[in-house]
């Protein structure tokens, strides 16, 4: 049915079509319910945001200065009530010094902090022009409360390793986490 004017009758009959716009709340503190007949925290959702984040890469160890390209500094992400979805192509224009840490690449949120630390997230990460050793493979790791990714390198027998990267490094990135409420 196609109405003009939202009444409590309208609602009772059906399904309801705006043929001329969206539907927009008088409040920014308002979501939708789904899958339930009362208002449940759990079950609203809240929140949509598309965007892009414009990145920082830093050195844990704090020895280099990293400097993305202008071109490849952006990551793009998707935000459906608290789950972010992020990926991108990043390029490091100039390191200074040799790292002494691993690489560490900004996120456009704060992950949540979720009892027995299930608000930790893995990403996928890819490499080019990044010394590995035989039998590695990167990741990348978002602590609870972070608003970072960690890069790692895992190893045989050991549980992680320095993700170091040089001028003209490549990364490709993507994840997914729980943002913060």
């Amino acid at each position: 049915m196609a109405i003009d004017k939202v009444t409590s009758a309208a609602l009772a009959t059906g399904d309801i079509t705006f043929p001329n716009g969206n539907l927009i709340f008088g409040t920014a503190d308002k979501g939708v319910c789904l899958g339930v007949t009362t208002d449940t925290d759990a079950n609203t959702l809240d929140d949509y945001e598309e965007g892009t984040h414009i990145v920082t890469m830093t050195d844990t160890g704090g020895g280099a200065t990293i400097t993305p390209h202008n071109s490849y500094k952006t990551l793009a992400y998707l935000k459906v009530g608290r789950l972010v979805d992020f990926q991108g192509v990043l390029l490091a224009s100039a390191v200074s010094q040799t790292m002494t840490g691993t690489l560490r690449i900004s996120l456009p949120f704060a992950a949540d902090t979720i009892a027995s630390g299930a608000g930790r997230s893995y990403v996928t990460l890819g490499s080019y022009s990044v010394d590995f050793t035989k039998g590695t493979a990167p990741y990348g790791a978002v602590g609870q409360g972070q608003s970072y990714v960690d890069c790692q390198v895992s190893t045989e027998n050991d549980s992680q390793g320095q993700y170091r990267i040089s001028t003209s490094s490549q990364v490709y990135i993507a994840g997914t986490y729980y943002a913060s409420a």
